[in-house]
């Protein structure tokens, strides 16, 4: 039992670590006036739709990992479903700051411009740890779609560098 408490919140663990990730796009977005000329709707509104759909992923994963955990055979595959849905929002959120930072870029706000506020240290640090958080995502859906038996799940190397387990 505790190994599935442990198993569960390290796989739900990159989903909380997202919700940060997302509001921080929105205070950069504010700090440098970039509403409404460089994004597609309003930064709060980033925030909420992204830190929603996390929520589901959140939900969808915990309740297949406690599934997984009982023995149902089906848990694994909402946890698969979680993953996916977990990796295509953060997709649509990397694409947004991406979005952002090339129209600041192109047509800067006064506010962008001033060497007092290093809103692109905090933006270089969003692509660093949206990478990071992906790439962690990115493994989970592997470990979880090759099963017990999979390569990542059997080799200890794995626990060691990726802490999976």
């Amino acid at each position: 039992m505790a190994y599935a408490i442990q198993s569960t919140w390290i796989l739900l663990a990159p989903t909380l670590m997202a919700a940060s990730i997302y509001m921080e796009l929105g205070r950069i977005i504010r700090l440098t006036n970039g509403e409404p000329h460089f994004i597609i709707i309003s930064s709060s509104k980033i925030t909420k739709v992204h830190v929603t759909g996390d929520i589901v992923c959140l939900l969808a994963q915990s309740g297949g990992g406690g599934l997984s955990a009982a023995g149902q055979s089906f848990g694994t595959g909402i946890v698969i479903a979680g993953l996916v849905m977990q990796i295509l929002i953060f997709l649509t959120f990397v694409a947004v700051a991406a979005l952002f930072n090339i129209r600041v870029n192109r047509v800067p706000t006064p506010k962008s411009v001033d060497v007092t506020k290093d809103w692109r240290r905090h933006l270089r640090a969003l692509y660093v740890s949206s990478g990071l958080v992906s790439f962690r995502s990115n493994i989970r859906l592997a470990e979880y779609a090759e099963g017990f038996d999979g390569y990542i799940y059997t080799h200890e190397w794995c626990l060691y560098l990726l802490d999976m387990r």
